[in-house]
């Protein structure tokens, strides 16, 4: 059972003030609604990030008939606050703040797991760490793991000349866990301080690192 004294590390990701994201929200719709009611296509797709630009139905929105009835129903109707909670050092879990309080946004017993990209990340540093090279084998892309063995990832990590500057990777990584994630439906990459730390890419229903 997880216990309380481990709930050591606590970063505020996106604020806790709702009622200045409810007002930011609310500014952004007014924004979108103004370009749709326009037909403006640029306008009305630079709210939408670029990776989900193409799920989106920007002829059906912006035909003239349906404008002001989408333009209309665009409203901010809530601001909910994020966190990172740290169980340890190593392992961030998300956090959501709802009217009951602070409550888990995933699962914070999945030690190795892979929804989330930053699940992933910390996946990828315990693993080294802990040298669950069958681990690490499946947090890298598809493209990587073919004729990968375990033995490889050991022999890599621990006895070719690369090893210093991978561990050295890692480790900056690690520093680096609680970094700002900028995430489309197909690609994520961590930042800190303006520098790209780790990208990952989606496989499926679980994310994987393709560089750090």
């Amino acid at each position: 059972m997880m216990q309380a004294s481990l709930l050591t590390w606590f970063v505020v990701l996106t604020g806790a003030c709702a009622a200045k994201q409810k007002h930011e929200l609310e500014t952004m719709a007014g924004e979108m609604s103004s370009a749709i009611r326009r037909g403006e296509r640029i306008g009305f797709e630079s709210y939408v990030l670029p990776g989900y630009r193409a799920w989106v139905d920007g002829n059906s929105v912006l035909a003239p008939g349906s404008r002001d009835a989408w333009a209309a129903d665009l409203r901010a109707a809530e601001a909910t606050p994020g966190a990172l909670l740290f169980l340890a050092p190593d392992r961030p879990v998300a956090a959501v703040r709802v009217l009951a309080g602070w409550r888990f946004d995933s699962d914070p017993s999945a030690y190795y797991g892979q929804r989330t990209p930053r699940q992933a990340l910390a996946s990828f540093v315990l693993a080294t760490l802990n040298r669950r090279w069958d681990v690490v084998l499946e947090l890298a892309p598809s493209r990587f793991r073919s004729g990968l063995a375990e033995a490889d990832l050991a022999s890599m990590w621990d006895a070719s000349p690369r090893g210093d500057e991978l561990r050295a990777s890692r480790d900056r990584l690690r520093r680096n866990l609680h970094g700002v994630l900028h995430i489309d439906a197909h690609h994520a990459v961590l930042r800190s301080e303006g520098e790209a730390i780790a990208r990952l890419e989606r496989e499926g229903e679980r994310w994987v690192v393709a560089d750090f």
